[in-house]
């Protein structure tokens, strides 16, 4: 296609917005880069007709191609002067091409700095990437978000340790005997010889960052099968050479990093016209796969950086013995308050009922201590009565952040006595940041209907929630009528086998005639644990 890079080329251009039915948190932003030498949206373009009638397909933007692979995402393609020879050449370098697409995606993601970014790169454009992303990483402040949403990065033929086929000075020559010196900017190509010193300092620098990174960033890497005529580039006499080996095209050696072959050369690697070439079918895949990992990603990494997280305690959180497996129940709490916490950011409202005894608490408890760190902040609070869940408000204010806190409160907590309500008023504040989304709030043990009438020790539960629309409380509670705030989940009794289990594990011995025991409990399994640690202590085997 050949042609020249004008300014309406160059910036951030949006190729496909995000369809408007799709929900935020599961869009993400895909970043195509191109290579030198090209332009920026020819540069993914295959001819799909003929010389006489072509037709350009863009993989970008062809509706059954990467908007496929990647139905929510919106697609953007980022152009700069990347001509090194002719009278277009650029006089730019990486870090120059990377601060002015740190820039626009600065501009292009203002409100949403911390959507999922996945990077589609080729050749040199692999390198202004990992550029912006090393700059983006040392100075977040002025490129909020751009490193910590970054959770995808596809090269196509990026020479991470030099391109060997392309003879630097063969190169040159063949430029310099095509155009004028002054129209031959040999920068760029510089970075491309193996061992060049910059190449090596940014290829490392951006590996070490990704060895410490926690929820690591996907990273694959595409490399050519077959050769490419490297001299006819600028007119030169043909010499058919790999341009980037699978050595060099691969960021990371070890298994961290993905390897995939393509049967193409260098020049046509990231160009595809159909949706059925296999080539494609492979990128698809992988794209697919780092698309669909990418909103937990985020949740992940929100969680270490949250600057509201709070170390998990067992601060108020009963002493429970053995844990009575309830695997049903337990996954169905895990799908009401994890499975799409990155879908959805209304507040959850649970209500775990059923008889006394039954074991509710310990599976709150148990949820807790297995999903802790899905959380930023998980408080357990005393909800037997009014007095014990504000007092429970003075111990979980104790443990927030002083610095987000009030200067009255401050000043309040070196104190020998806590005014509960303004305990309670200052943790429901916190609670309510615009930026602290992900807590969970655990109410124990409330057992008294506020709209009971006939009980003057009930109160309103709910005026001790924070008033947002986000974030996740967790309610203990012998009365199903609790229901009505939120999500229903009934704990039961246990099976007879299950029951059968309990009671002897905790009577550490077979116990004969069982079955009137479990028959008179009901599979009740606070009695049944009762009822087996007093047939241990009292060395009973049988019961009459």
């Amino acid at each position: 296609m050949g042609r020249l890079v004008t300014d309406d080329d160059i910036g951030l251009k949006v190729l496909r917005e995000a369809p408007a039915e799709a929900e935020a948190a599961q869009i993400i932003d895909i970043v195509a880069v191109h290579g030198l030498g090209a332009h920026p949206d020819d540069s993914w373009c295959k001819n799909e007709g003929t010389r006489e009638s072509p037709r350009w397909v863009n993989w970008l933007k062809e509706e059954s191609m990467l908007p496929a692979a990647a139905p929510n995402a919106r697609i953007m393609r980022y152009g700069y002067q990347s001509q090194w020879f002719g009278k277009e050449a650029m006089q730019q370098s990486a870090s120059t091409v990377a601060e002015r697409l740190l820039g626009a995606l600065k501009r292009k993601r203002k409100d949403i700095s911390f959507r999922p970014l996945l990077f589609v790169a080729h050749c040199f454009g692999g390198l202004v990437v990992l550029k912006a992303l090393l700059e983006a990483e040392q100075y977040p402040s002025e490129w909020p978000g751009v490193f910590l949403s970054t959770t995808g990065l596809v090269f196509f033929g990026t020479p991470f340790r030099g391109a060997g086929g392309m003879n630097q000075i063969d190169m040159l020559e063949a430029a310099w005997r095509e155009y004028d010196n002054d129209q031959v900017q040999p920068t760029a190509l510089e970075v491309l010889q193996p061992g060049n010193a910059y190449l090596q300092e940014v290829v490392d620098g951006f590996l070490k960052k990704m060895r410490g990174q926690t929820n690591k960033t996907q990273i694959a890497c595409f490399y050519e099968l077959k050769a490419s005529d490297v001299g006819k580039i600028v007119g030169g006499q043909s010499r058919t050479r790999f341009v980037v080996s699978e050595s060099s095209g691969c960021l990371d050696l070890s298994d961290s990093t993905g390897k995939y072959s393509l049967s193409r050369t260098h020049f046509n690697m990231n160009r595809f016209g159909k949706a059925t070439e296999e080539d494609f079918e492979t990128v698809a895949d992988v794209i697919k796969g780092i698309v669909n990992e990418s909103p937990k990603l985020i949740w992940g990494r929100s969680q270490y950086h949250s600057k509201h997280k709070i170390d998990f305690s067992l601060q108020g959180m009963p002493i429970v013995g053995k844990f009575i497996q309830r695997d049903a129940e337990m996954q169905e709490l895990e799908k009401l308050l994890i499975s799409n916490i990155t879908t959805t950011s209304r507040q959850k409202v649970v209500v775990l009922h059923g008889l006394g005894g039954i074991g509710k608490t310990q599976l709150a408890a148990e949820f807790a201590r297995n999903h802790y760190h899905v959380f930023s902040s998980v408080f357990w609070l005393d909800g037997e009565s009014e007095a014990s869940l504000k007092q429970s408000f003075t111990s979980m204010m104790q443990r927030l952040p002083q610095d987000e806190l009030t200067a009255d409160s401050v000043e309040m907590l070196k104190r020998t006595t806590i005014d509960t309500a303004v305990a309670v008023h200052e943790c429901l504040r916190w609670l309510s940041l615009a930026t602290n989304q992900h807590w969970l709030l655990i109410f124990d043990n409330v057992d008294r209907d506020y709209y009971d009438k006939d009980d003057v020790q009930a109160y309103n539960v709910k005026m001790y929630f924070p008033s947002t629309d986000y974030g996740s409380i967790l309610i203990t509670s012998r009365r199903a009528s609790l229901q009505r705030l939120g999500t229903g989940l009934k704990v039961g009794t246990v099976e007879m086998e299950q029951a059968r289990a309990i009671l002897e594990s905790n009577a550490g011995s077979v116990i004969k005639d069982a079955d009137v025991v479990l028959e008179r409990l009901s599979g009740l399994p606070l009695a049944l644990t009762q009822a087996g640690s007093y047939m241990q202590e009292t060395n009973m085997e049988d019961f009459h």
